[in-house]
């Protein structure tokens, strides 16, 4: 995860650095229709990278080559988990990455009212974030209606009350019993 004062210096350095660098977002980041000023970006080197054609991330990678190099056996003490990867690529095989290019509606995991947006920049998610990867406006407007609102507290889980409100875990398990009227 790079900043985008990182993000500016490899792609000055490489132009094909942008092809592995991704705007990232969490769920803090996702709002009612909108984003707060996501600044994180995601090198991206999934399996099968050749590294050798984006030299500016290579060497940026490379200052933690010792860390990301996959372990022998999960008994060493230096390196990422045992496994069939290169250094520089991400450690699990990722073939929902996709989605994440394409449009996609976004929330977070936990929030105490509707954070509903349509992506259709390509943003990658962090782990406080979930994604329907459909091109709904239909649907976001559902997930952003108090209606939705008072059916999801009726199927998830209370965790814990913010600022006088309780926060809900938007995860499929409660998401997939929303009843939602497909239009016509």
């Amino acid at each position: 995860i790079i900043d985008s004062a990182t993000r500016k210096a490899l792609i000055a350095k490489h132009k094909a650095s942008t092809e592995l660098i991704k705007p990232l977002l969490g769920g803090e980041d996702i709002r009612r229709y909108r984003l707060e000023n996501p600044d994180l970006w995601l090198i991206f080197a999934r399996r099968g990278v050749d590294i050798n054609h984006y030299p500016a991330v290579g060497e940026h990678l490379a200052k933690w080559k010792t860390e990301l190099t996959p372990k022998k056996s999960s008994n060493d003490k230096v390196g990422r988990k045992p496994g069939h990867y290169k250094w520089h690529e991400i450690q699990d095989d990722v073939a929902y990455y996709p989605i994440f290019d394409g449009p996609k509606i976004i929330f977070p995991d936990i929030c105490k009212e509707p954070r509903f947006f349509l992506d259709r920049s390509g943003t990658y998610l962090a782990n406080t974030a979930y994604c329907l990867g459909v091109d709904d406006p239909y649907l976001l407007g559902i997930l952003n209606s108090r209606l939705f609102w008072f059916a999801i507290s009726n199927i998830s889980i209370p965790f814990g009350i913010r600022a006088g409100k309780y926060r809900y875990r938007l995860i499929y398990q409660y998401m997939e019993k929303v009843p939602i009227r497909p239009i016509n």
